[in-house]
């Protein structure tokens, strides 16, 4: 799968404070961005608009159908984005403070980089966050960005550069851990995933690495290798045999304001840290690397999800 990640780095032109987490607002007015000026069929609705399936706000914001080479079993094109900050939580911004958030593009979305460059810079713009004492926002310039740790962008050029997205591989990821201890997960936005239909706040191995699993399988289908082999029944037997030695693991509620339900929403989940011990941990190693690049479980858009790993 092609994967590439960008940090927007932003600088503060004035005081800001966000009231909601980072991640929430990028994704709200990112999608009111980039709706206002990719959108030329403005009054028809996205689900029965002849370019939905190339626009790259329904790519990004609408439900798809899935791939017809999908299985059944998928209802829904996934995202093909991710949000993620390294401190979501933070809501006041000083004048010339600094910003930055990241965004993981899949698939062909590495194309449509432009865009999202046009729209962040209007929303900078704009400004970030609730209105100040003046009835302004915090507006910000965007002043870097960076492509899997190099530069792209600088504000004082103003020219893209951009270069080939990665390649993201299960086959890559594997490494010679056959002594592992243990293994360190740390949920550090909250984890939505569901057991028979409903968000799971017991957490057991098995039903968090099923999620793994499932999100791997979603996302190669939608945006790199549709034949993706991975044997279900051999690695879940494995799972089901992990203990989780030590957990601190809660639900932690955030809140974030819908524009389209006019009313501040809990957007809820697992946060904290397991240790898992048990046999044939090496299995895992794969896997869980590729979903710390991708987050994992519901509403990665949001940036919920992000996971750290620690293998010992």
């Amino acid at each position: 799968m092609k994967y590439s990640l960008y940090r927007f780095i932003l600088h503060s032109e004035k005081p800001a404070y966000l009231g909601h987490p980072l991640p929430f607002i990028i994704r709200s007015t990112l999608g009111n961005s980039l709706k206002k000026f990719t959108c030329v069929l403005k009054q028809q609705e996205c689900s029965e608009c002849i370019l939905k399936n190339t626009c790259i706000y329904s790519q990004f914001f609408e439900i798809i159908p899935p791939s017809i080479d999908c299985p059944a079993w998928i209802t829904e094109h996934p995202k093909p984005f991710a949000i993620m900050c390294s401190d979501p939580l933070k809501m006041s911004y000083d004048q010339g403070e600094e910003l930055t958030f990241e965004m993981a593009l899949f698939g062909r979305a590495n194309d449509y980089l432009p865009y999202l460059v046009i729209a962040i810079k209007e929303i900078c713009a704009l400004g970030i966050g609730k209105r100040m004492h003046d009835n302004e926002r915090g507006t910000f310039v965007l002043s870097n960005i960076l492509q899997d740790e190099k530069e792209i962008y600088n504000n004082k050029t103003e020219k893209l550069m951009l270069n080939s997205p990665l390649s993201l591989e299960l086959s890559d990821m594997s490494e010679a851990l056959t002594s592992l201890k243990n293994i360190e997960i740390s949920l550090i936005t909250p984890l939505r995933i569901k057991t028979q239909n409903h968000l799971n706040n017991n957490l057991l191995f098995y039903d968090f690495f099923k999620a793994v699993l499932r999100r791997i399988h979603i996302l190669e289908c939608a945006f790199g290798d549709v034949s993706v082999n991975i044997d279900y029944q051999k690695l879940l037997a494995i799972a089901n045999s992990i203990i989780i030695s030590d957990s601190d693991i809660k639900w932690t509620d955030w809140k974030r304001y819908s524009g389209r339900q006019h009313a501040e929403m809990k957007m809820g989940g697992l946060t904290g840290k397991m240790i898992l011990k048990g046999n044939n941990l090496d299995v895992f190693v794969p896997y869980l690397k590729y979903v710390e690049k991708t987050l994992l479980g519901k509403q990665t858009t949001f940036g919920l999800g992000k996971i750290e790993v620690n293998f010992r």
